[in-house]
């Protein structure tokens, strides 16, 4: 009951706005609080997770250059993990402005205050306030990349297992992915089977939605050896361009299904029409690091149109 009276009173903007003076104090000059917005209180997580954070409110910079959000929470109660849960409503709305808001506002652009937490229950507020009292050992705040090329050598078979993944997934060459497999082959073998099968499973997978080898040709395939027998033998048996061919209408298949997921069943439809039959290399190329660094199906395709036209 008094969680809703008061998300009564601060889901007034002028209530809002004398809190955002009293936090700001002489920072709020640079704040147009005449733009203040209130936004969705049904946040979902990329596990389809919903989370309903009490409150989260908006505003641009007097310059136009950035956007504000102010969390707001209201507990009657204390809660061990308030620190975590404020943490994530702050990046889940984060988000979902993102998703919702025109491609010119970019995450740069974005600035979080530290959530605030009105606190309506008896005595003082004696749990943690800051993700470093609540995880003294420390939390993850960045993430490390593996990339092709990355590992550089005698980086143990970790990363070499990672790097010839990524090189026969992205098939940038015959010879480099026939060489990759021979590497996931003796990693595997050094290994264990159940590595070597699982292996085995997801190359051989790939492979046949590269049309590099057939569905058939992948179901006699249950060890690494086997697939490097059955990729060596359909070069040989069909030759270096209907390979190269193949592996072009994979990757093409694989971004206009990326392309769907991001942006919408359209967008994939529509960046296959643009790549054509047998696809573009140019445009294809574009399209691979453009599903990934674009924000809208709009700007994808207009990339991979242009770069045709540039």
């Amino acid at each position: 009951m008094k969680d809703a009276i008061f998300k009564r009173l601060f889901g007034h903007p002028k209530v809002v706005k004398h809190l955002i003076r009293h936090m700001l104090q002489e920072d709020v000059e640079r704040i147009d609080l005449s733009t203040l917005e209130k936004l969705d209180s049904e946040l979902i997580g990329d596990a389809l997770v919903r989370r309903y954070p009490d409150m989260v409110w908006t505003a641009r910079t007097r310059d136009g250059t950035g956007t504000v959000v102010f969390p707001i929470e209201f507990q009657g109660r204390g809660d061990r993990l308030m620190a975590l849960r404020t943490t994530i409503y702050a990046h889940l709305a984060v988000q979902q402005l993102l998703e919702r808001a025109p491609p010119s506002l970019r995450p740069e652009s974005i600035e979080v205050w530290p959530p605030l937490v009105v606190y309506h229950g008896p005595g003082d507020w004696k749990d943690p306030t800051a993700l470093d009292e609540l995880f003294p050992r420390g939390i993850p705040r960045d993430f490390s990349v593996m990339f092709r090329g990355s590992g550089g050598s005698g980086s143990g078979t970790a990363l070499e297992l990672v790097e010839s993944t990524l090189i026969v997934y992205q098939g940038l060459s015959l010879e480099g992915i026939l060489d990759a497999l021979r590497t996931l082959r003796r990693i595997a073998e050094e290994t264990d089977a159940d590595l070597d099968r699982i292996l085995a499973e997801s190359t051989g997978a790939w492979l046949v939605l590269m049309e590099a080898i057939t569905e058939e040709q992948n179901r006699e395939a249950t060890t690494m050896a086997q697939v490097v027998t059955e990729y060596q033998r359909s070069l040989e048996e069909f030759g270096m361009e209907r390979q190269r061919r193949g592996r072009a209408e994979g990757r093409a298949e694989v971004l206009c299904s990326q392309a769907g997921r991001r942006f919408g069943s359209e967008a994939g439809e529509r960046l296959a029409e643009l790549l054509g039959t047998p696809p573009d290399a140019g445009r294809l190329s574009v399209a691979e690091a453009a599903v990934l660094e674009c924000s809208t199906a709009e700007e994808l395709l207009r990339r991979v149109r242009g770069s045709s036209e540039a």
